[in-house]
């Protein structure tokens, strides 16, 4: 088993702590987390719903790393592959509908 430490600032880990907790309260439920909304939003645009379908934006909505990330600014190198990948995605599939 892999062991992951995280090192935080006491306002990154207040943050990191009140989303964490929060995350409980909408996983089952089809609603995610107003955090993880406003990243989608910031980072693939504000039409960001429409490629959803065709696109896996919902890939790190429940993993601790990628909060980890966003608190203190240092997302690892497999979500940022991963957004450039998404981003691809989307923009392939706006050119096909064009």
């Amino acid at each position: 088993m892999k062991t992951t430490t995280y090192t935080f600032t006491p306002d990154q880990l207040y943050q990191f702590t009140q989303i964490i907790s929060g995350l409980f309260d909408y996983q089952g439920t089809h609603y995610s987390p107003p955090e993880y909304e406003e990243w989608l939003e910031k980072t693939f645009g504000e039409d960001w719903l429409d490629y959803q379908v065709d696109c896996n934006l919902y890939e790190y909505e429940f993993d601790e790393t990628f909060y980890y990330g966003l608190v203190t600014g240092n997302l690892t190198q497999d979500i940022l592959d991963w957004v450039e990948e998404q981003k691809k995605q989307i923009e392939d599939n706006l050119a096909v509908s064009e």
